[in-house]
């Protein structure tokens, strides 16, 4: 009996270990990641196997593919990815749930050329979109405002970027981060980032259009009532002009929350 009674004690501790180690910053749940397959849905989420898959799940939510745009749309990643083509639309205005699950998407890179606003996986994420448990690796994001890994912009109150990491290379002139380049409103929690951040604005003079010259390694710009958590960043961080604000952790940061990072 007291046999029995310890293989359970065991088996309870052992459980407990393995969901305490899914809630520290940087570590995601490990998934078996399939390879592979049709972009199709279970249960009304849209399964991404492939990196023509995730480009076809940008044209429903943007609405280039043919159809309206279905911002809300849903999906899950069910493979590790290679997205080494270099052609990255961002996902535009997205107010689903995408889940990463704990895949990587390897690669994933905007044209050389990529000259225009709210770059990243997702351009901006608003409405109460959420994106969590996604790894960036390698790549390279850039743009010219609003730039990030996982989002150029973010904001409203419901949003919430969580457990998504980004090892590539992030490039823009104004308002950059290594994850999210401006928050606003809402909550990036138990990311991190690994790769080097780039701000090449010369300041104003460079574009009169961008007056706003923010560069952080994991936010750019976090804004009113939003919140960073539980983050930290370990990439480099530079700048082309002096005058251009810049921080290891955030940019700028003004009557927001920062707690553990």
């Amino acid at each position: 009996m007291k046999q029995k009674e310890k293989r359970t004690l065991n088996g309870v501790l052992t459980l407990m270990l393995l969901l305490g180690l899914m809630l520290i910053p940087g570590l995601l749940p490990e998934t078996a990641c399939a390879a592979g397959g049709d972009l199709n849905k279970v249960d009304g989420v849209y399964q991404i196997e492939d990196y023509a898959d995730l480009k076809a799940f940008a044209e429903i939510v943007n609405g280039t593919g043919g159809q309206d745009a279905n911002r809300a749309a849903c999906a899950v990643l069910k493979a590790d990815i290679d997205a080494g083509a270099g052609d990255w639309t961002p996902i535009m205005s997205y107010k689903g749930t995408f889940d990463g699950k704990g895949c990587r998407i390897k690669g994933l890179s905007t044209p050389a050329n990529f000259n225009s606003n709210h770059a990243g996986l997702f351009g901006t994420i608003s409405d109460g979109g959420k994106v969590r448990n996604v790894g960036l690796e390698g790549g390279h994001i850039s743009g010219r405002a609003y730039v990030g890994s996982i989002a150029g912009k973010i904001e409203g109150t419901n949003v919430i970027v969580e457990r998504c990491y980004n090892t590539g290379t992030v490039t823009g002139k104004s308002v950059v981060g290594g994850i999210v380049g401006i928050v606003g409103g809402g909550k990036v929690e138990n990311c991190y980032n690994k790769g080097a951040v780039y701000g090449t604005s010369d300041g104003d003079n460079d574009d009169p259009g961008l007056t706003e010259n923010f560069v952080g390694g994991l936010v750019g710009y976090l804004s009113s009532s939003s919140v960073l958590r539980n983050c930290y960043t370990a990439g480099t961080i530079s700048v082309k002009n002096d005058d251009i604000y810049i921080g290891a952790v955030v940019g700028f940061a003004r009557e927001s929350t920062i707690d553990r990072v």
